[in-house]
C-alpha cells in the first residue's frame, strides 16, 4: 500500500521545465527588443520620443547641419504636432512630416550642395517639410526658388511680407545696393571665401563701385 501511494505521487509530480541555454535566452531578448522597436516606429506610437534620439535619427537621414537639425526637432516639429494634433514620435522623425501626414514613406532625397544655398539638400528639405505645412501646395522646388528670389531682391522679398506700398523710388533704392547674388557661397565655406563673395557683389546701376557704403555711412 505504501509503496503504491509512493508511486503515484512520483507519477503525479510536474514536468521540469529544462533551463535555456544562454544563446536562446539571447535570441529571445533580441526579438522582444526588435518587436518594441516596431512598435515604436510605428505612425500610431504613443511613446514621445526624447530630443537626443530625434536628433540621432535626423542624422541617420543624412542631415548635417546641427543648427538646423536642433530647428528641426526643438522648434519646427514641436509646432507642428502641436498645431496638427500628431504624435511627437520616432515616425515624425524617421518618416518626415508630410509623409506621416500622407500615410508614405519617406522620399528619396538626394544629397548635395544646392546652388544659392549653404545649407546641403537634406538639410534644406527638412526645414521645409516640419516648418512649411501652412502651405501644402508649395513643393520643395518651388520654396527653393522663392528663397533664392528673396534672397537676391530686398524690393521681392518686401512683398512677401506685406509691403505692397512701396514706389518707384524704393525700387530705385534696389538698383542703386548691391545686388546680392547668392551663388558663389558653398556649405561650409571658409572666412577667405565669404570676403570674396561679398567683394563680388554688384549694384544694377552702380557696378562694382562701393558707393552705397558711403551712403549708407
Amino acid at each position: 500500500m505504501f509503496e503504491e501511494t509512493t508511486d503515484a505521487v512520483v507519477d503525479a509530480a510536474p514536468a521540469v521545465k529544462p533551463s535555456r541555454t544562454a544563446a536562446q535566452k539571447e535570441y529571445s531578448r533580441v526579438k522582444k527588443q526588435e518587436s518594441r522597436s516596431r512598435a515604436r516606429n510605428k505612425v500610431g506610437s504613443d511613446t514621445e520620443i526624447k530630443s537626443k534620439e530625434a536628433a540621432e535619427i535626423l542624422s541617420s537621414r543624412g542631415l548635417r547641419n546641427q543648427h538646423v537639425i536642433k530647428f528641426c526637432v526643438d522648434i519646427l516639429a514641436q509646432a507642428a504636432s502641436r498645431n496638427l494634433n500628431i504624435l511627437h514620435n520616432r515616425h515624425l522623425f524617421s518618416h518626415g512630416l508630410r509623409a506621416t501626414l500622407n500615410g508614405t514613406e519617406l522620399p528619396e532625397i538626394e544629397d548635395g550642395e544646392v546652388e544659392g544655398e549653404i545649407l546641403y539638400r537634406r538639410d534644406l528639405y527638412a526645414l521645409w517639410d516640419y516648418g512649411f505645412w501652412r502651405q501644402p501646395d508649395v513643393s520643395f522646388d518651388q520654396w527653393l526658388a522663392d528663397r533664392r528670389g528673396f534672397k537676391s531682391s530686398a524690393y521681392e522679398l518686401s512683398k512677401v511680407l506685406g509691403k505692397e506700398d512701396f514706389g518707384g523710388k524704393h525700387e530705385e533704392w534696389t538698383a542703386f545696393a548691391p545686388r546680392w547674388n547668392p551663388v558663389g557661397l558653398h556649405p561650409d565655406y571658409t572666412q577667405r571665401e565669404a570676403l570674396a563673395w561679398l567683394d563680388s557683389q554688384r549694384s544694377d546701376i552702380e557696378g562694382d563701385k562701393k558707393r552705397y557704403l558711403l551712403v549708407a555711412s
